[in-house]
């Protein structure tokens, strides 16, 4: 039998879907190990899980538990981002759990098993002192 896998939520947002028109709603997560983890669920899911959780439909904080946004020294939530290593969207910033160290969590156009495409990733403040980034706008 397949281990579950243990995530803990920090961030929501609505995005829309660039083929069909529709929202789809993007829940950025982490699993125990360190993993990011991204869910999207359509319409339908995301009001049964609102209604089932009590909670209004809407764009999350970008922050765990509503924090502020973060200072400028960091990727910003909902900004686009480029560097020599790729193009980056930010949709959140939170803290990891054992260190407390901030952690950029979002999209970034990379090569994966050898084709390049869309990967959920997660990057340091390391990443972000060195990476050479400027920003490019908002991120979808």
């Amino acid at each position: 039998m397949t281990e579950p896998l243990i995530v803990r939520r920090f961030d929501t947002s609505i995005e829309p879907d660039r083929e069909s028109g529709e929202t789809e709603m993007v829940v950025c997560a982490i699993a125990e190990d360190g993993r990011p983890v991204a869910l999207l669920l359509d319409d339908e899911t995301r009001a049964k899980l609102a209604g089932l959780l009590g909670l209004k439909e809407g764009k999350g904080t970008g922050t765990t538990g509503g924090e502020p946004t973060p200072p400028a020294d960091f990727f910003q939530v909902g900004v686009a981002y480029r560097s020599e290593a790729g193009p980056f969207q930010c949709h959140a910033v939170t803290h990891h759990p054992g260190t407390g160290e901030r952690r950029a969590l979002g999209w970034m156009f990379r090569q994966v098993d050898g084709v390049l495409q869309w990967a959920v990733t997660q990057l340091d403040p390391d990443d972000y002192a060195v990476g050479g980034w400027t920003e490019t706008g908002g991120g979808r």
